[in-house]
């Protein structure tokens, strides 16, 4: 069964794919980790030309929730 048009797995987790772009500004370059909130992924960020590191959060409403919250306190 393909979950989010196959962008994600079973679990809500990103598939991601080395060199491959998001929201066309991040070059993904490598896998960081995984965690029960999601994946950090280097990246390189086509804006500034820096390199940063990225956190998807898996696609479950109880994550986004969650993502929401910590964003207010940051």
């Amino acid at each position: 069964m393909e979950h989010n048009f196959g962008y994600d797995d079973e679990n809500g987790d990103y598939k991601y794919a080395e060199n491959d772009h998001i929201g066309y500004r991040y070059q993904i370059i490598k896998f960081l980790g995984k965690g029960s909130f999601g994946t950090a992924l280097q990246c390189i960020d086509h804006k500034t030309g820096g390199e940063v590191a990225l956190k998807v959060v898996k696609n479950k409403q109880k994550y986004v929730y969650q993502a929401g919250v910590e964003l207010k306190i940051l």
